[in-house]
């Protein structure tokens, strides 16, 4: 079986594209126009590389914002049988308000997996647990939040007042944030970026990630939490009738039902890839003159391995390159 490592630069390739892209627009206050930048980047370089790709889990459909959407197949070797069908579950730009206003943590992200081994959803809404390699045999969504807390206090040997927790700020997680400050513990609301939350907290940065977020950056997220060794479990979260009903036409899983990380990823033939575009959990894309300096990480899901790499380029080549695959 060919390994997905073989084909890791030329994802590495499309996610540098899409953080050089959009980190020129740091600051601009549009989030669609930074958006577009990082999927046009994106798109084009995984067009014209030598891979069999299909697009799983797509974002943009919530907002109506720019997208790489469900089912689309990209890669000048689509059905070549001499290399690996591959599936991709896709952000091009997490965090797109934190690139518009130049905040932290904004970064190009995606999870890559064998044909059919990544989950595939509508972009709805997930509910979803994440802590670190000790707490992962002692929490579950079935659990109550009191429940969970006290059970990774207990494990970690930590008080419950020194236990770090992340939200997303948003008013449907309001409930998780009232209890958690009834437990006492050391809360961070986040505005975006529950990826580079997942990620913090599966590196032990923090100790448990909490909330309903975006359902792609879920299974993107819990394929990295996965080769980090840590837990994520996830259940969705529907925004409209329609989505549930779409969700149910796309996949023979029972949509009520908590999914875990071995059912959002299932192969461990896969891998998380990131590249900074605002300094963060991963630092940014710097400029000096016309050269760009990326810094990207990559998790091997089945090593169990996180790789940094670091790489330069001229943004004028880079535009020239985007803007033609564009027209």
């Amino acid at each position: 079986m060919n390994s997905i490592l073989e084909y890791k630069k030329y994802f590495i390739r499309a996610t540098e594209n899409a953080a050089i892209a959009c980190a020129q627009l740091r600051g601009c206050k549009d989030k669609n126009k930074a958006d577009q930048a990082a999927v046009n980047g994106m798109r084009v370089t995984l067009k014209d590389s030598p891979v069999d790709v299909r697009v799983a889990i797509g974002e943009g459909e919530i907002d109506e914002a720019p997208m790489l959407y469900i089912g689309e197949k990209l890669g000048t070797k689509i059905k070549d049988d001499q290399i690996l069908s591959l599936d991709i579950a896709v952000d091009p730009l997490e965090c797109t308000k934190n690139c518009a206003n130049n905040s932290p943590n904004a970064m190009t992200v995606m999870a890559v997996s064998e044909r059919n081994h990544l989950f595939r959803a509508p972009d709805t809404y997930m509910n979803k647990l994440v802590v670190g390699k000790i707490s992962k045999d002692i929490v579950s969504l079935d659990y109550s939040i009191k429940e969970n807390i006290s059970n990774i206090s207990n494990e970690m040997n930590k008080p419950i007042k020194r236990l770090k927790a992340i939200v997303l700020d948003r008013e449907r997680n309001q409930y998780i944030v009232d209890e958690l400050n009834e437990l006492n513990v050391d809360l961070e609301m986040i505005s975006d970026g529950d990826v580079a939350a997942s990620l913090r907290v599966a590196t032990g940065e923090a100790d448990v990630y909490m909330g309903i977020g975006s359902a792609p950056e879920g299974v993107i997220a819990a394929t990295a939490v996965k080769g980090l060794g840590g837990f994520f479990e996830g259940r969705l979260h529907f925004h409209t009738k329609e989505a549930r009903e779409r969700a149910l036409l796309m996949s023979d899983y029972k949509v009520d039902e908590k999914i875990n990380m071995d059912k959002l990823c299932s192969s461990t033939n896969s891998i998380f890839v990131a590249t900074g575009v605002c300094d963060g959990w991963i630092p940014g894309v710097s400029f000096d003159g016309d050269i760009a300096t990326t810094q990207s990480f990559i998790i091997d899901v089945g090593n169990n391995k996180i790789e940094k790499i670091k790489n330069k380029y001229s943004v004028k080549d880079i535009n020239e390159y985007i803007l033609k695959g564009v027209k």
